[in-house]
């Protein structure tokens, strides 16, 4: 059923900055024929040009890791967190009417002599302030629609709770298509770019120990796009990576298991969280379980049919207090 709220909630927190960022890479396309082979891609803290690069290797670069950014930061949003709208705005436009726009408007205006480009420092700082104070009014209009079981736990349903010490059940989650789509898209933005730096002997060292080490930081992420969850008499087990990388929580350490609904930004996003709520290996919104564990913290996972596994989780529970 159409929601109107949750329509202009997730228009303005994703719709929106992906159009902004969409009409920049045009605009960036639309001047290419004015452009020469070379154009001013980076400027010092004088506003003088001190690096140079292919245009369209600048504006795809560019285009793409800003794309990947606001489609992952609007996903963030959810239909809740208003400050992302505010963020994702100011950083649409800040990024397609600064670091795009006015960097391929000085070259234009260098007249073909692109080391005399320069970048002053004033129209960037009021196109952030512009950039800021639109996001601003824009997160005035998101109003915020949230789920009505979002964060309450919920015991286990009696009625599924058996005998099960010789049952293995077994649970899985995958991350969003979405949202493996967006650090696919970065991870190969970013490689790209990294590439390009590391062949370029005039670029900086800085800037290529930065961009290749979050190229890197990106991989244990995508190790992290699906999660199994097994249950057997003794343990629960929860791996990655075709059980490459697994925590294993021993049954007799668990003193309750509940079910929820779970909201990543609860935990701060996607993969492993450490928050208030405790540790969880989160892959996406939805049912989870929430394991309760002797002196430790409590352990969140998302798992799909989470009544099933915590109602075995429970039976072995009882169980071992008999």
């Amino acid at each position: 059923m159409f929601h109107r709220e949750i329509f202009r909630f997730r228009f303005l927190a994703l719709g929106l900055p992906t159009a902004i960022t969409v009409f920049g890479i045009l605009y960036g396309l639309a001047e290419l024929p004015m452009l020469p082979n070379q154009i001013a891609s980076h400027f010092g803290a004088d506003g003088q040009a001190n690096d140079y690069s292919s245009p369209l290797a600048f504006i795809a670069g560019i285009g793409a890791l800003q794309l990947a950014l606001v489609v992952f930061i609007g996903y963030l949003a959810g239909t809740v967190n208003r400050l992302i709208v505010v963020v994702n705005n100011a950083f649409a436009l800040f990024f397609s009417w600064g670091v795009l726009g006015l960097t391929i408007h000085r070259n234009v205006a260098a007249s073909g002599d692109v080391t005399q480009a320069t970048l002053p420092w004033l129209p960037m700082l009021a196109i952030l302030g512009c950039s800021i104070g639109v996001g601003i009014v824009l997160g005035l209009f998101a109003k915020p629609v949230y789920p009505a079981e979002d964060g309450v736990s919920r015991n286990v349903d009696k009625t599924l709770v058996a005998d099960h010490s010789t049952t293995q059940w077994v649970g899985t989650a995958r991350m969003p298509a979405v949202i493996i789509a967006v650090l696919l898209l970065s991870l190969a933005a970013l490689a790209t770019i990294t590439v390009y730096l590391f062949l370029d002997e005039d670029a900086s060292t800085a800037t290529k120990v930065i961009l290749g080490g979050a190229t890197l930081l990106m991989l244990p992420t995508l190790a992290m796009t699906k999660l199994t969850v097994t249950v057997n008499q003794d343990q629960v087990t929860v791996a990655f990576l075709a059980g490459l990388f697994r925590s294993t929580t021993a049954v007799a350490a668990i003193t309750a298991v509940q079910t929820q609904h779970i909201n990543p930004m609860s935990y701060g996003g996607w993969g492993l969280r450490f928050s208030k709520h405790g540790m969880g290996y989160i892959l996406r919104s939805g049912e989870g379980m929430t394991l309760h564990r002797a002196n430790q913290t409590p352990l969140v996972v998302t798992v799909d049919e989470a009544q099933q596994g915590a109602a075995i989780v429970q039976g072995l529970i009882e169980r071992n207090a008999k």
